[in-house]
């Protein structure tokens, strides 16, 4: 379990250009509140 947690750090970490504090997974119908989130980056379902 852990490694598989470890692959998922280093691919967030590869993908976005500031170091999280917070992350929100946000599911199907809930994708409007990213749009108040400050200073937010994305990542498609699709590329993982």
């Amino acid at each position: 379990m852990y490694d598989k947690v470890m692959e998922s750090v280093n691919y967030i970490k590869n993908k976005v250009n500031n170091k999280p504090v917070v992350a929100v997974i946000l599911g199907s119908g809930l994708g409007d509140l990213a749009s108040l989130v400050e200073n937010s980056e994305y990542i498609e379902y699709a590329d993982g």
